[in-house]
């Protein structure tokens, strides 16, 4: 089911493919509802067609039209003939755009391309293109007729394309000018089509594109057309084959064009390619079916059948050289140069033509058979002729000139024609003429093996002439045609000595005869006579053979021998004909030696002896034996010294070449590079190397072995928290064997290479092609680790991107400790403080003058306060690690100027964090301008605030302020200088408690979340101006450590500044109670409320009750003194003090004299009493009666339980803070009032009171006083008002 489905969906693109190719063109021709004329042609109408029905109104920038035309045989013409085979409407006056003519002369016919252009109403631009077409062959032609613009404006330009490839286009400057006559009005209106498929040609599939076909669409060419069959591999195929290999027959086309050939042969089996000079090779050398066995697109198992495409059907047109040519049929009518004839005797002429199918006409003029003409006659005859054997004869004699004239279609060489001349000489043969003289002449100087005679002679024909050489042998030459008898004869002499040559000529009314005698010699060596041998160097004498090119002849062969021709030492040899077996006394030495055979003194052939050393002890060495496929294998031979060294290198893959190189000479045994080879392919090979020189050859092979090459793979990589080792996962993604050495390079973000390392890699089916590395990593941030295998050219390289460092979550903090400096002298320091994140980069923008990124890396390993340095040019930059996780950078300005700073943090993942520095405008200052004096001293600096709880002094460098309280901070300087030019700056500094370096009294029991050692408080931070003091709203700062950092200046000399810190403390506030004071009580059994504990109050913030310490006494006034010691109470808050850190009294409690008679541990609450209760409250079952509630932490007191007998009721509580030893201390005085009631009709009464009176005024004389004064006023105002009978008395 699948299959089935596959193959419809095939089915179904291709259709789309042909529809949508039959939708972009237009079928021009259609046969079917078109008749012929009477002259053998079609009119289609072109009304759909309207870049062919005219130029100027075709939308696109062009058009195509594809075609196939086929040439059928003609006849021969003697007149050149023209005909129309197809056209747009160009061929009459007033229509233009393409045309197609045939021309015909004689055996050769050609196609004529046009194009025309309209200019104006009265002229066109026409331009032509020219091509022979082979006969009975079809052809597949697209034209392309596409609009240019030139410097001249805008024109068509046409090309043609034969099969598949560009034949020629248009030269829009090379144009004729010819006359028309346009109406704009009327235009052809059908297109013209010769349609006689048995006449001149056969036109068929004519498709109109309204566009310029693409490349693609143009190559592909129907295999109907181009495909001639198949034919079977042979002998003669070899000779055609060229050394690419190609995958589709397409390639190997595209080649043979490349090559200017005409046939291409393919095999799709082994993908080898041939090419073919012409058809007329193709049919003359091969025999081939129309039908295949293998398709052409297919791979197919026959390897003995190769296709045979069409690569081109073009004759090329020879235009570009002369070739008129005349020659003689029978050499013998030439004598010295001229042609010789006798009367009625006819002479045959050739004539050729090398560029014959350029040819218009052949012409031959002058003095030919039939008109004659004396000297005085001017006029002469011309005969048309064809290319080949012209005969002419003459009845007259005397001198004849016989012209011939070529004409030519198109200019050769600037010239339309081409002239030739032959002179004849008539003659009229006697036949009673004797012999006069022989002459015999030697052409060659006397001593030359090689002689050439002449000999001449005079008489009536036949003239026989024999010539004796001297030595047997002899030669004759007849002539029946020349009175004036000459020949020509040579011989080589191949015995010196001396010679008699003698000739005897004759003819039937006499003889004569001449001699001459010539000598043979020896000559002088010279460089063409040296015979060339090569001999092995021996260390015995060893006999050697040599060869002479003659079979000379000595006349005692004992002394034939082998000269020496420098030290004329000789060497006895063996003559057998031309073979030479030459007898050493002595082995030969190395070297080039000149011998001549001698034959006595007579010096024969020369020999050039080359004595050198054979080819001994070859070794090959191969740089690998193992490789992968891609890689290349060097090769290298060692071998025992020679000379003339020729080494040949056989890769052993048919698909590289061998290579062949030349040594002049080895001296030792050193190796020697020969080559190398590539392996594509995994396998076995056996390379061969051949080692030769003149002497021997010697073949050695070795074994290679190509793997299969590394296969691509993918890199994993987890990410890092911190510098550690990383583990990377190599996997391959093929499942293919491998073991090498990877090298595995680390790039940081900027693209700097951090670290290169080599690591053995083993990619095995055991290890599921997988392989992990541990890599130590000594670089933070975001990184790419690329991996390399394999070398060149099978590299396989990945790579992946990793991060070491984790991320900042919580901001840093960043402010300017120093915000004036000088230009060159002083650092501007920025100070970083961070919580959390590793590996990130710092990035400080300072202004306009430099950027500044320091990586992770530089700083985090460096020495607590050791400064590091970095000088770049003009740029000084300074840096050190304060603490764990703080830094300091410096930088210092080289120019004057006022500058922002900005920091930005680099996130390991290149993010970026931007802090927004606040008070971030730095001041340089040009040291230049410095003055010698200035207005701020060292300790002429303080700092005050009205509501702050000491001043500074030598003796208290902190300065204090309650946290509840506000502060105007203002700075008093102690200069001679005038306020009103000072500017400021300040910021503030909150200190860790454990990095306080001041003294102090009191630490804070609470734990203080502070991230940072010194935290820079935004709020309160000022950049120059005017403003100097610092408000501090109350609470708006926690408790703890603080330093003021304050920087002041001279408006109109900047240079004078300095920068003082002063420490402060926001110290807790006095506690705080509404417990205290005087309370009368009035009636019996009253209740006093004690409510102290929830009262009592700190400034600062909710108190903590429960780190606080609630002591009460209770005593009598009069008992005071017994108690404390000494009696001086100080009432109110107290805090410790540098002179009395734990804020102790300077007096003390004497306990033993108070009873306590209440304790809650859990409120830190004790209750102390010296005579103020009855003594059943002091029993401590009867404790009870002292109420307290636990909701509102009060004291409840009956008035009974209280005893008033020693006078007034001191309530002293005493509050102190368990952490910080702030104490509170506060009293309530308790009295109790007195009331007498009496009749006033009885007096006796007041005896009574009188009485108690007395004893009142010696234990408590001032209120005695006061009830006196308070019973005066009650009578008084009972014998006024006379209302009641009782009175009341106040005690």
């Amino acid at each position: 089911m699948e299959i089935t489905i596959l193959f419809i969906v095939i089915a179904f693109i291709t259709n789309n493919v042909v529809i949508s190719q039959i939708q972009d063109g237009k079928n021009l021709l259609n046969r079917s509802i078109l008749s012929l004329d009477s002259n053998d042609y079609y009119h289609v109408s072109n009304y759909e067609f309207k870049c062919v029905r005219q130029l100027a109104i075709c939308s696109s920038h062009g058009w195509s039209l594809k075609l196939q035309l086929r040439l059928n045989e003609f006849q021969s013409r003697s007149r050149e003939h023209k005909y129309l085979l197809f056209s747009t409407g160009a061929h009459e006056s007033h229509g233009d755009g393409m045309l197609i003519y045939l021309y015909q002369l004689k055996d050769v016919a050609y196609l004529e391309f046009g194009l025309k252009e309209f200019v104006d109403d009265q002229f066109a631009f026409y331009w032509q293109i020219e091509a022979d077409l082979e006969i009975n062959k079809w052809v597949e032609i697209i034209i392309t007729v596409e609009k240019h613009t030139t410097s001249s404006g805008q024109h068509f330009q046409m090309k043609i394309f034969f099969d598949g490839y560009l034949y020629k286009e248009t030269e829009i400057e090379n144009y004729k000018e010819i006359s028309i006559f346009r109406y704009k009005q009327i235009h052809p209106k059908a297109t013209v089509i010769y349609g006689n498929n048995s006449g001149l040609a056969m036109i068929d599939n004519i498709i109109y594109y309204e566009r310029i076909l693409s490349d693609e669409d143009i190559a592909n060419v129907s295999l109907d057309i181009i495909a001639l069959g198949c034919l079977k591999s042979n002998d003669r195929v070899h000779q055609y084959i060229i050394a690419e290999v190609f995958d589709d027959w397409k390639l190997c086309r595209d080649k043979c064009s490349n090559r200017k050939m005409k046939i291409a042969l393919y095999s799709s089996t082994t993908g080898q390619c041939g090419c073919v000079q012409s058809s007329l090779e193709l049919d003359t050398s091969f025999n081939y079916d129309k039908e295949c066995n293998c398709s052409l697109n297919e791979l197919c198992s026959n390897s003995e059948e190769w296709h045979v495409l069409v690569v081109s059907r073009i004759i090329d047109l020879v235009d570009t050289e002369v070739g008129l040519d005349i020659r003689i049929a029978d050499a013998t009518f030439l004598n010295q140069g001229r042609t010789r004839v006798q009367r009625n005797e006819g002479v045959e002429m050739i004539v050729s033509v090398k560029n014959e199918r350029n040819l218009a006409a052949l012409t031959v003029y002058g003095d030919i058979e039939g008109q004659e003409f004396t000297h005085m006659e001017t006029n002469s005859s011309e005969m048309y002729i064809t290319p080949g054997v012209v005969s002419l004869s003459w009845k007259n004699e005397g001198s004849k000139k016989v012209n011939f004239r070529a004409d030519y279609r198109r200019m050769v060489n600037d010239e339309m024609s081409e002239y030739r001349t032959v002179y004849v000489d008539v003659v009229y043969v006697k036949t009673d003429l004797p012999l006069k003289c022989v002459h015999l002449s030697s052409d060659n100087r006397d001593g030359h093996p090689y002689q050439n005679f002449t000999v001449q002679t005079y008489g009536s024909i036949p003239i026989n002439c024999t010539i004796d050489f001297g030595d047997g042998d002899r030669k004759t030459n007849v002539t029946n045609r020349h009175q004036y008898y000459t020949a020509y004869f040579s011989k080589n002499y191949t015995r010196y000595g001396q010679y008699n040559i003698s000739t005897q000529c004759y003819n039937e009314l006499s003889v004569n005869t001449a001699r001459i005698i010539r000598t043979v010699r020896r000559e002088n060596m010279n460089k063409k006579m040296i015979i060339h041998k090569n001999l092995a160097e021996t260390s015995e004498a060893t006999r050697f053979y040599l060869t002479s090119r003659d079979d000379y002849a000595c006349q005692h062969t004992s002394h034939l021998r082998l000269r020496n021709a420098i030290t004329n030492e000789t060497m006895k040899l063996i003559q057998r004909k031309k073979m030479l077996e030459v007898i050493p006394d002595e082995s030969l030495p190395a070297g080039k030696h000149l011998y001549q055979l001698a034959c006595g003194s007579a010096s024969l052939q020369p020999y050039s002896l080359n004595i050198q050393p054979a080819i001994r002890s070859l070794d090959v060495e191969p740089s690998k034996s193992t490789i992968k496929s891609g890689q290349t294998v060097e090769f290298s031979i060692t071998l025992q010294p020679t000379l003339d060294l020729t080494a040949i290198l056989d890769c052993g893959a048919s698909k590289i070449p061998l290579e062949i190189i030349h040594i002049e000479q080895t001296t030792d045994l050193a190796p020697i590079l020969i080559g190398n080879c590539t392996y594509s392919t995994p396998g076995q090979y056996y390379p061969l190397i051949s080692a030769m020189n003149h002497i021997n050859s010697v073949n050695q092979s070795v074994h290679i072995n190509v793997d299969p090459p590394l296969s691509q793979f993918e890199v994993d990589i987890e990410d890092l928290l911190d510098i550690n080792e990383l583990t990377v996962t190599i996997r391959a993604l093929e499942k293919t064997s491998y073991e090498g050495v990877f090298t595995l390079t680390i790039i940081n973000n900027i693209n700097e290479r951090n670290q290169t390392m080599r690591r053995p890699v083993q990619l095995l089916e055991s290890n599921n092609f997988t392989e992990q590395l541990d890599v130590n990593i000594t670089t933070y941030g975001q990184q790419i680790l690329h991996v390399r295998g394999e070398d060149f050219p099978t590299i396989r390289e990945a790579q992946a991107r990793f991060t070491v460092g984790t991320k900042i979550t919580k901001k840093p903090q960043v402010y300017i400790i120093n915000q004036l400096g000088l230009a060159n002298k002083d650092f501007i320091w920025v100070d970083i403080q961070w919580i959390n994140g590793v590996g990130f980069d710092i990035e400080i923008d300072y202004g306009n003058e430099k950027k500044v990124v320091l990586h992770y890396g530089q700083f985090i390993s460096n020495a607590v306060n050791r400064i590091m340095k970095k000088i770049d040019g003009i740029h000084h930059l300074q840096w050190k690690i304060t603490a764990k996780q703080r830094l300091q950078i410096g930088y210092r300005y080289p120019k004057f100027g006022t500058y922002k700073i900005d920091v930005t943090f680099i996130q390991p993942t290149l993010e970026l964090m931007r802090i927004g520095l606040k008070c971030s405008t730095v001041t340089i200052v040009d040291v230049r301008s410095q003055e010698e004096e200035t207005c701020f001293q060292e300790h002429k600096f303080y700092l005050s605030s009205l509501n702050s709880l000491n001043q500074i002094n030598s003796s208290s460098s902190v300065l204090l302020l309650p946290h509840s309280l506000q502060h105007k901070l203002e700075p008093t300087i102690l200069t001679n200088c005038s306020n009103h030019d000072f500017i400021y700056s300040f910021y503030l500094l909150f200190i860790d408690p454990s990095l306080w370096k001041h003294s102090r009294v009191q630490r804070y029991s609470y734990h203080i979340n502070q991230p940072f050692e010194e935290k820079f408080i935004d709020n309160y931070c000022s950049e120059f101006g005017s403003k100097s003091i610092l408000a501090l709203e109350p609470k708006s700062l926690s408790h703890g450590y603080y330093l003021y950092v304050f920087t002041i200046g001279r408006d109109s000399s900047m240079v004078d500044f300095r920068q003082y810190i002063q420490p402060i403390e926001i110290t807790r506030s006095d506690l705080i109670t509404k417990f205290g004071g005087n309370e009368t009580i009035k009636n019996n059994n009253e209740e006093i409320h004690l409510d102290f504990y929830l009262r009592t109050m700190d400034p600062d913030n909710e108190l903590e009750r429960r780190k606080l310490n609630f002591t009460l006494i209770c005593y009598p006034e009069q008992f005071q003194s017994l108690i404390f010691q000494p009696n001086i109470i100080q009432l109110g808050s107290s805090r410790p003090t540098e002179a009395n850190a734990q804020n102790i009294n300077e007096w003390s409690i004497q306990w033993s004299h108070l009873n306590l008679i209440l304790h809650r541990s859990e409120l830190n609450l004790q209750f102390y009493e010296n005579q103020c209760f009855s003594s059943n409250v002091k029993n401590d079952k009867n404790r009870k009666s002292i109420q307290f509630n636990s909701d509102r932490k009060t004291l409840t007191i009956n008035e009974k339980n209280l005893m008033f007998d020693n006078g007034i009721l001191h309530f002293l509580l005493i509050v102190r803070h368990l952490n910080d030893g702030r104490q509170l201390i506060a009293s309530l005085e308790v009295d109790k009032q007195l009331n007498f009631i009496f009749d006033t009709t009885d007096l006796s009464a007041l005896e009574d009171i009188m009485n108690n009176l007395e004893d009142l005024a010696s234990s408590n004389p001032k209120q005695a006083v006061e009830l006196i004064t308070g019973v005066a006023d009650r009578l008084n105002q009972m014998s006024d008002n006379n209302v009641r009978n009782s009175m009341y008395i106040l005690i």
